[in-house]
């Protein structure tokens, strides 16, 4: 008994850490993604003609909750290694935030593919900024709404509490289940049509969305069906390890987020010119102040030799 709670031990341990480190990276990738994307211009020094699109603005919103996923599931990592069994009011406001940001990513992620697949059949529909913009904020109230339904009603109304739950599992599946459609969709319709010359255009904006899709879907099937067994299943909670909730919410959920500022690098070569730019400025920096430092340091020694011998 004792050698399988130490080896659950060392696997949390194990897990938790894997997952401050991939947060930690992934944290730092959304913010370089999310500065590209709110300082991006043209050759003139202007704003970029589309920086402003119902696209862009999607993956601006994208990033965000992408970054708060990152920074919120490294607070929670964080705070498990230190204080394992501790839940005080700091791990549930993260464990909110946690959540409500992965959920938003659901609701994002499933925009792009719809948004996509609209400008496939209909390439001269133009998508509502102001509709897209009301949709995330009301979905966002929905969720803060079942959130706070979920805290309030856990101190004697548990039958409610699994009925908050239930509801939250069936929009995640609901979700996913319109992503893999409009993808799925999106890739049968850009086969059959389109001038060679839209083709290209097209194809690269869909493969690239294609392949945010996939990922999502890859990183959080696993966690949605979890989350379901644990609404759906009296002893779901019970029937499913500690460390196999770590190792969904934990690592595979913050995976997503980490990997998407990955797949925007290696489809935008504008990003990775922007890249390669700032690191040159940081790596002049930086060598301009190590050589300032060096400069000082032999003035001081050359003081000290002539103060010696004197």
């Amino acid at each position: 008994m004792t050698t399988v709670t130490l080896s659950d031990n060392v696997l949390r341990e194990a897990t938790l850490t894997i997952s401050c480190l991939m947060t930690l990276f992934g944290a730092t990738g959304n913010t370089f993604s999310l500065y590209f994307f709110l300082s991006r211009v043209d050759l003139t020094g202007r704003p970029a003609r589309n920086r402003d699109s119902a696209t862009s603005q999607l993956f601006v919103s994208l990033n965000c909750f992408d970054l708060l996923v990152c920074v919120s599931c490294f607070s929670i990592s964080l705070y498990k290694l230190i204080l394992p069994d501790e839940d005080d009011l700091f791990h549930n406001i993260m464990d909110a935030i946690f959540f409500l940001a992965e959920e938003m990513t659901y609701f994002i992620v499933c925009l792009l593919s719809i948004r996509r697949l609209i400008n496939l059949v209909w390439p001269l529909y133009l998508v509502n900024k102001m509709s897209m913009n009301i949709a995330i904020v009301i979905f966002t109230l929905l969720l803060i709404l079942l959130e706070l339904l979920h805290w309030t009603l856990m101190s004697g109304f548990k039958n409610m509490v699994d009925l908050v739950d239930r509801v939250r599992s069936l929009i995640r599946l609901l979700l996913i289940l319109i992503i893999i459609f409009s993808s799925i969709m999106s890739f049968i319709k850009l086969n059959r049509s389109y001038t060679q010359h839209h083709h290209k255009l097209i194809r690269y904006a869909t493969v690239t969305t294609g392949i945010l899709a996939t990922i999502f879907c890859a990183c959080n099937t696993a966690p949605m069906i979890a989350s379901g067994f644990y609404a759906f299943h009296q002893a779901g909670k019970k029937s499913v390890s500690r460390e196999l909730h770590y190792a969904f919410f934990h690592v595979l959920v913050p995976l997503n987020s980490t990997c998407n500022p990955l797949v925007y690098l290696s489809r935008r070569a504008d990003m990775r010119s922007f890249f390669l730019e700032k690191w040159g400025n940081l790596s002049g920096r930086f060598r301009c102040v190590c050589s300032q430092a060096g400069d000082i340091m032999q003035e001081k020694n050359t003081v000290k030799r002539d103060q010696s011998s004197c």
